[in-house]
């Protein structure tokens, strides 16, 4: 389908821990056509790190047809790591930088896989934007991150790698 044939949608994603490691919430807000759709949830105990790329896949993970995705995040991580080509060197050498296993392999290869469909352009938001939407991110993921009932992140310490089965299952 020609780009230009692509429905434009545009992502807000923000993610949050109340301590690194510890509670944390992710949230995007998608718009398309005037419309919002919100993505949001949280982990007992997760990272920082590993909300910010949730809430950016949470966001692709609603999309049921391909678009030109322009995605706002405040994460310099996320948003180097896919406008340099990082994360698909990492998928290709294994999800491994030198000896060590690259931390989240999990979500940047669901990233990767939530993304493949897209032509996503990613932005870097600077913390503390007055963007309404990126406002509304940061309230929603803070929010999920003091909620009582939230599940453990099934990430978290397992050493999770991509095509690898984790340890008991």
């Amino acid at each position: 389908m020609p780009l230009a044939a692509l429905p434009k949608v545009t992502l807000f994603a923000h993610g949050s821990c109340l301590q690194n490691p510890g509670a944390g919430g992710y949230s995007a807000r998608l718009v398309w056509r005037g419309r919002i759709v919100e993505a949001a949830g949280g982990f007992a105990c997760t990272t920082d790190n590993r909300m910010d790329v949730y809430s950016l896949l949470a966001g692709l993970e609603r999309l049921s047809r391909p678009a030109r995705v322009v995605a706002y995040c405040d994460s310099r991580t996320v948003v180097a790591s896919g406008q340099q080509g990082l994360v698909g060197q990492w998928r290709d050498g294994g999800w491994r930088r030198g000896e060590r296993t690259v931390p989240n392999a999990d979500l940047w290869e669901r990233l990767l896989f939530a993304a493949e469909p897209h032509r996503l352009t990613l932005r870097w938001l600077r913390q503390g934007s007055e963007h309404p939407l990126y406002t509304e991110c940061v309230r929603s993921a803070r929010e999920w991150a003091s909620r009582a009932d939230l599940p453990p992140d099934p990430g978290v310490g397992l050493g999770a790698v991509p095509g690898r089965l984790l340890p008991g299952m």
